[in-house]
Order: structure tokens, then sequence, then C-alpha cells
């Protein structure tokens, strides 16, 4: 499922603060999407080939890691899968796209790219059918 940049949450790969040694032990605080992808290191991004496009190959860089993520209302979600994809603009920008999942954690990355860019078409095809039946009109 599509996420906005604003979405806490908490990432469950990152080591811990350390335990004082009274109370609850420690867990790593939330914090936005989008500022928790900017300081991913280099390293941590992977680039794979999608499919082929109009203007050659399609690649993207991506990255998933298990997390929990904030509901709007404050309570904590269980352990999800985060993907997130990230494509060079022309601009020389990236463009990030933020993905939860409660898949397994050893789906290979090459798939969940493959199914999130699948997204694009799959939305075109159904526009495309609603408007030949004449339903194109219609909300």
């Amino acid at each position: 499922m599509a996420v906005l940049s604003n979405t806490l949450v908490r990432d469950l790969e990152e080591t811990p603060p350390a335990y004082s040694g009274r109370g609850r032990y420690p867990m790593n605080p939330f914090s936005r999407l989008d500022r928790w992808c900017g300081q991913l290191p280099e390293s941590a991004w992977t680039t794979i080939e999608v499919r082929d496009a109009e203007k050659g190959p399609l690649k993207v860089d991506v990255v998933k890691r298990r997390v929990q993520a904030r509901s709007p209302t404050g309570g904590t979600g269980p352990e999800e899968l985060l993907f997130i994809m990230r494509e060079r603009q022309s601009d020389e920008k990236f463009k990030h796209d933020y993905y939860l999942s409660n898949t397994m954690s050893e789906t290979l990355l090459k798939e969940l790219a493959r199914v999130a860019k699948a997204e694009h078409r799959v939305e075109e095809c159904f526009k495309r059918a609603k408007s030949e039946s004449g339903l194109g009109t219609i909300k």
C-alpha cells in the first residue's frame, strides 16, 4: 500500500538505545519517512532494473526495512515491511515512493519493485477499459 512521506515509522532493524537499567527497554523513536529516508547512507540503496521502457531499461534504487507505523490516532501498528523506491528525475533530483506491506521480509527487492511499478499500468488498463465501454464519464 502506498503511503505518504509524512507517515511516522519506527525502524525495527536499527539498534535501539542502550537500556538504563530501570523501567521498560527503550525502543527507537518514530520519525517521518521523508526524514528517515534522507538519513540513509548511499550504501543502503540497491539499484534494480525493473523492466524495459520506451527510453531503455527502467532502473530504480530501492531499500526495504522492517518497521512499525504509527496510526493517525497515535497507536502503534504491527510489524510491516517498508519498501522505498527512488528514481532520478530529469532535474537530477530523486522522486521517492513509499510502500508498506504485510509481505514476508524475505521477499526479493526485484519482486517488490516489479509490483510497485505495475500499479500504474494496471490503472491505465482500467481507465482505457472504462473509456471503451462508455463508463469513462461515470465516477
